[in-house]
């Protein structure tokens, strides 16, 4: 007496293992959609979320933290200092508006030296050249005098 065996038990293991590949690919193909990720994140102004961070850069003397304070929230930054005076930066976008307060951005290239002592903004880059040529160009006209 010969025993007969289910249908899935005669297929051979290669056939075992397409027959596995086509139902996950159906699966794959019919399943419901996830919910997408962003609205999961919480999202700052500049497009990417950003743990806080606490920055030596726009940190000031502990002493100096209610002025600092009151001098950012003037500017229109609301900013928080810890204990040591550095400052607590919450999104790229009050780094970004924190450090144009403080004169520390130039806007084009980063960060900057900062301001002149008459408020004017410093000289970076191509402009230091520039400046060099124009006044080599003064030199050979004559208009420069010593």
């Amino acid at each position: 007496m010969t025993r007969h065996r289910p249908k899935s038990q005669n297929k051979s293991e290669k056939e075992l293992n397409e027959d596995a590949i086509r139902n996950a690919s159906r699966q794959l193909l019919t399943a419901k959609p996830k919910d997408p990720i962003a609205t999961k994140s919480r999202r700052s102004s500049a497009g990417l979320w950003s743990r806080p961070f606490h920055s030596d850069s726009l940190g000031v003397n502990p002493e100096q933290i209610p002025e600092a304070t009151k001098a950012l929230r003037s500017a229109g930054v609301m900013a928080d200092f810890d204990s040591d005076g550095r400052m607590i930066v919450t999104s790229n976008k009050q780094y970004r508006e924190a450090a144009k307060a403080c004169g520390l951005w130039t806007g084009r290239d980063g960060f900057g030296g900062g301001q002149t002592q008459d408020g004017g903004r410093v000289a970076t880059g191509r402009e230091i050249e520039k400046r060099k040529q124009e006044f080599r160009a003064a030199v050979a006209r004559g208009e420069y005098d010593q």
